[in-house]
């Protein structure tokens, strides 16, 4: 997924760290669920997207955009609903 990271200071002069999860317009199977979604990165694109540094405005657009590719629909398991503090060996599928 497309996220944006940063460390910035705050005007009473503590740090913060932030994050966003980029959206698009959702994929034809979850506009039932939703109008948006995590913008899903090509495997061949992540090493440009996490890049420090500007990226270039043609490569943001390219990325930026509803998913192509086939996704699938499942319920979340009950465990969901239930974090514990430490993941048993049967979590471990939940992550």
């Amino acid at each position: 997924m497309a996220g944006l990271y940063d460390v910035w200071q705050g005007g009473d002069g503590s740090v913060l760290s932030t994050f966003t999860i980029v959206t698009a317009a959702a994929a034809k199977t979850m506009a039932d669920l939703h109008d948006r979604m995590p913008v899903i990165v090509a495997h061949d694109l992540e090493s440009e997207w996490i890049a420090p540094g500007e990226l270039d405005p043609t490569f943001v657009s390219e990325i930026l955009r509803t998913y192509p590719g086939s996704l699938s629909i499942a319920p979340a398991p009950s465990e969901m609903n239930r974090p514990t503090q430490k993941i048993s060996p049967n979590q471990q599928r939940l992550i």
